[in-house]
């Protein structure tokens, strides 16, 4: 793939992090191969290495004190996409573009360290353990393997943060592509996500943690995390791969933990956050600790640099002098910033640079820290200290210049334009936020607020809805123009079924904001969810031009186009699901049924297939499969998959239905007759199962009369018309065994009249 292009005048400026290319060395490569484990939300300073006593981190102090152990690692964001993306390309966001996580997307004209190491003959496999690097989002790019993996139908909502697997999980994954990859130099990639909220160590690390509070179960993820990269470093052991893999373990951001009044991470870019752990243990190094400041963006040219690979290795410097216990010849500056509040809320982003011993912070309220003196940045010397300043603001001017920051809305034809403000997608576009000097808020203003939504937030995905309610009211009456807000408002509305609220609160988030897309996708939802179709498939429409790589907008279109039986619309909307997210079971499924309803059995085999190969236990994809064998007349193997989603489902009274059609045609009327009872059990108010219970009592010498009690009974919950004339037919055959010719006739009668 080609790669960024920079502007060389622009990068020889900035003397804080040069361009360097490796040229291949002519010594043999230091290291076979590369193991990089990213552990996601980890503070430096909640590790043992790094002097936190109540830690209980064995294997990554074992792993600091064989290796190079870096004392002041700074990441480039508090967020985990586009911080990975930097770590990926060695680029910091001004570059690579993903500057949030959700609706940025790492360019496929990026060059990444997997696609380098590829190039170079490495094997390469990814292993990721949360949602918000899924391969959609383009972090994939140049993995041989790359487990994502992610069943979303099993959430009951879809978020970056909900959609997350243990790190065992993962770890399995990743310990059998190594197993299998052992005789080829490799390049493994394992991320892990514990450490991040909600923190819920698994035993025996939560009993050990939870009489600490919240700071205890976090360190209880941590020590869990922990013990997994001992098992890492067994299998590394077994395989005889230790003395020859270059093992790298570091965070892509930290978490503040209440410092600075900020629980989380992403709001603010403190060293709470910013500060992440590094340890490089190299093959033949001798143990070191490193002082001096490096940067995550370093490693992209540390890993070309220590395995012989020639790369261009983007705006990072090479770490391998500091490993050998060599001095760097210059220091690096590192380069922060999170657009998180912006984004979000309309307040103002944040940027900074750090050097070892200050770190300037620009904000409406600008900030300069002495970190060697206060390491909490407590004491903002800004305003005593401005000439001190002003070089870190000449260089972030310089740095920046020929970059653009934020991507403006986008535009839309007037005919679109029309339709949307017609179903009530758009009123009016305010100016939000801003001044009378046109200045966003100061974030660091706006942080009660904050925490006051992600309470609130908190509060709804707890079922909690009045205390969300009240919460999410108090911010809306301090400030309205909160787009997060309105968004979390109309979602508790809509929990409660209160969809007119719902819309309404959703619409208040576009009046200030008319491209706010999660404002936009719960509009449409709302509209699906009411059965107003054609509103619902504007919105989603419209998202599907404003971002034509977002899956979701192709499958609820899908969706509606099945409820109103236009299955070849489906089959094209599915087809486009399963292009831009292969690894989903559920959309996988419903391609196979849409290719079933069309009868395209032979297409139809693959996917169900597929889908339960990657979701052996997803609804209907059994009984899709018996479908087409029942066409196909074997009735055996129908049977067969009819029973597996009986296993899997035992309440799936259709599975129960079909399976007593497939007994009736191999003649087996009482296990025919077993199935029915069941489907009746399952779905009481199902009439043709009671007609066909009837007819097979009457068929098998049964009991008549009950026959005729089970068939009146059908004919009075029989909701498909079409099955009228069968029904009275066999009231007329029930009647004339009874001995009851009159009633039989009319039967007949009532059966003609019905199928006419």
């Amino acid at each position: 793939m080609r790669k960024i292009v920079l502007i060389f005048a622009v990068i020889a400026a900035l003397g804080v992090a040069g361009y360097f290319y490796f040229q291949k060395s002519a010594r043999p490569a230091v290291v076979r191969n590369v193991l990089l484990i990213t552990i996601d939300t980890l503070r430096a300073d909640h590790l043992g290495i790094y002097g936190y006593a109540p830690a209980q981190t064995p294997n990554i102090d074992r792993l600091g004190e064989q290796g190079a152990l870096f004392q002041n690692a700074i990441a480039v964001i508090p967020l985990t996409l586009p911080s990975h993306s930097s770590i990926m390309t060695g680029y910091n966001p001004y570059v690579h573009g993903v500057r949030d996580n959700g609706g940025f997307y790492l360019d496929d004209k990026a060059q990444t360290l997997a696609e380098t190491m590829k190039a170079s003959g490495f094997r390469t496999g990814g292993f990721i353990s949360a949602f918000v690097l899924d391969r959609r989002w383009g972090i994939a790019q140049g993995f041989d393997e790359y487990f994502d993996n992610f069943e979303l139908s099993k959430y009951k909502t879809v978020s970056l943060d909900s959609v997350q697997r243990r790190g065992d999980e993962t770890l399995q994954q990743a310990l059998n592509w190594i197993s299998k990859n052992k005789d080829s130099r490799f390049f493994a990639w394992v991320h892990f996500y514990d450490p991040h909220t909600p923190y819920d160590p698994p035993d025996p690390f939560r009993s050990a943690s939870n009489t600490k509070g919240n700071v205890g179960l976090y360190d209880g993820e941590i020590s869990y995390s922990d013990n997994l990269i001992g098992r890492i470093r067994e299998q590394l052991e077994q395989n005889d791969l230790l003395n020859t893999t270059l093992v790298i373990l570091t965070a892509d951001h930290g978490e503040s933990l209440g410092e600075h009044e900020e629980s989380g991470h992403g709001f603010f870019i403190y060293d709470a956050t910013m500060r992440v752990p590094l340890i490089i243990r190299m093959p033949g190094a001798k143990p070191v600790r490193v002082k001096d400041q490096v940067r995550s963006i370093d490693l992209f040219a540390t890993i070309c640099d220590a395995t012989g690979v020639s790369a261009k290795a983007g705006e990072g410097t090479s770490l391998m002098p500091l490993v050998h216990g060599r001095p760097m010849n210059k220091h690096l500056v590192a380069y922060s910033e999170s657009y998180y509040p912006r984004f979000h809320y309309g307040w103002s982003e944040l940027k900074a640079l750090r050097t070892n011993e200050y770190k300037y912070i620009q904000a409406p309220d600008r900030e300069l820290y002495r970190l060697t003196e206060d390491s909490t940045e407590r004491l903002n010397l800004y305003t005593r200290e401005q000439k001190r300043a002003q070089p870190f603001e000449s260089e972030l001017a310089t740095m920046l210049a020929n970059f653009a920051t934020v991507k403006g809305p986008q535009t839309m034809d007037d005919d679109s334009l029309e339709k949307l403000q017609a179903l009530g997608y758009i009123g009016y576009v305010a100016q939000t936020h801003t001044s009378e000097s046109g200045i966003l808020p100061d974030p660091k203003l706006k942080i009660r607020l904050y925490n006051r939504i992600k309470l609130a937030q908190s509060f709804s995905a707890e079922g909690k809805l009045t205390d969300a309610f009240n919460n999410i009211q108090r911010v809306l009456q301090e400030d309205d123009r909160i787009l997060e807000a309105h968004l979390v408002l109309g979602n508790i509305y809509e929990k409660q079924k209160k969809h007119t609220l719902a819309r309404e609160s959703f619409q208040s988030a576009l009046k200030y904001n008319a491209d706010y897309v999660p404002a936009i996708f719960a509009l449409a939802r709302v509209y699906k969810e009411e059965g107003n179709f054609e509103a619902a498939k504007a919105g989603f429409q419209h998202l599907m031009q404003k971002d034509p790589r977002d899956s979701k907008a192709y499958f609820n279109l899908a969706d509606i186009a099945l409820d109103e039986k236009d299955f070849e619309l489906a089959l094209s909307y599915f087809k486009k699901v399963v292009e831009l997210d292969p690894e989903q079971a559920i959309s996988r499924n419903r391609l196979g049924a849409c290719f079933v309803e069309l009868k395209k059995y032979d297409a139809a085999i693959p996917e169900l297939q597929k889908a339960l190969q990657l979701n052996p236990r997803i609804p209907n994809a059994h009984f899709n499969l018996a479908l087409v064998h029942e066409e196909h007349q074997d009735l055996e193997q129908a049977g067969t998959e009819y029973r597996k989603e009986l296993e899997l489902f035992p309440e799936s009274y259709p599975a129960n239905f079909n399976l007593s059609r497939v007994y009736r045609k191999q003649g087996r009327r009482l296990e025919e007759r077993s199935e029915l009872e069941a489907c009746i059990r399952s779905k009481p108010d199902f009439g043709i199962a009671y007609l066909y219970l009837a007819k097979n009592l009457m068929d098998t010498g049964g009991d008549i009369l009950q026959a005729k009690t089970f068939a009146e009974e059908g004919m009075q919950k029989l909701q498909e018309k079409s099955q009228l004339p069968f029904g009275h037919f066999l009231l007329a055959d029930i009647y004339n065994r009874l001995g009851k010719p009159r009633e039989a006739m009319q039967h007949v009668q009532q059966a003609r009249a019905a199928a006419s």
